[in-house]
């Protein structure tokens, strides 16, 4: 969730949802149908299926779905594919008293995207996404040598790796009328076995505890940048069996 504190006093912020497909607000269409606006879940799906055909054809027309068609084996089949994106905004009133110093403190846990394998590299070498990837997440040489191998090992029972996918972005709003300061970002990769890759200048590591008294020189990264965004991409290992996740 979302929580915010104004000088140690708890506020409860209002959730604002709004659907966009095709650059324009199409939210009252989804509830006028009783769709949910979440994308991506059974009780969607669902919904869309059990849609009237002329509805079906009018979010169509609006960008709001797509029809991805195929034959598995059964005969032609269709699925209904949600195209809109959904944009999520807590927003709250309060009170800056004149003349006195506020302390504003916002804490979340942001959506993380991911997959089941490395993209970017196939048998040691770079694959389709290498380039947006060096673009987008800065990986280089260093980080291809060490998928690499952690590809190779994983072909003869070592640990498969997976990639997972956040974007940071730290602006001011709009009215203000001037840039944020210097701030910290601190960047915990959680495990000594997992990875990362990130766009981001004067970054400073050291070196902190398991929990097993070994260091781990990489699993904190304290990064003091003036405003900008963070694109970071995180390599995390999978275990056979127990499901185990880095």
């Amino acid at each position: 969730g979302f929580t915010v504190l104004q000088d140690g006093r708890e506020i409860k912020p209002q959730l604002q949802q709004r659907i966009i497909a095709t650059g324009i607000d199409r939210t009252e269409d989804l509830v006028a149908h009783k769709v949910p606006l979440l994308p991506y879940s059974e009780r969607t799906a669902e919904a869309l299926k059990t849609l009237p055909d002329d509805v079906k054809a009018d979010f169509l027309a609006k960008g709001l779905i797509r029809i991805d068609r195929y034959d598995a084996g059964k005969g032609w089949q269709e699925d209904i594919i949600p195209a809109w994106t959904l944009r999520s905004a807590y927003w709250w009133k309060t009170t800056f008293p004149a003349q006195k110093p506020v302390k504003v403190s916002h804490r979340y846990k942001p959506s993380v995207g991911g997959t089941v394998a490395m993209t970017f590299i196939e048998n040691g070498k770079p694959a389709y996404e290498h380039a947006r990837y060096v673009e987008r997440y800065c990986i280089d040489d260093s980080f291809m040598k060490t998928a690499a191998k952690l590809q190779a090992a994983a072909t003869k029972g070592g640990p498969n790796y997976t990639e997972q996918w956040l974007s940071y972005v730290l602006t001011t709003g709009a009215n203000w009328s001037g840039p944020i300061g210097k701030f910290r970002l601190t960047i915990d990769k959680g495990n000594a076995r997992d990875y990362v890759s990130l766009c981001a200048d004067n970054i400073k590591t050291r070196a902190v505890s398991d929990g097993g008294g070994v260091a781990n020189k990489l699993a904190r990264t304290n990064i003091f940048i003036s405003p900008c965004r963070v694109l970071a991409r995180h390599l995390s290992h999978e275990t056979d069996g127990q499901g185990e996740r880095g």
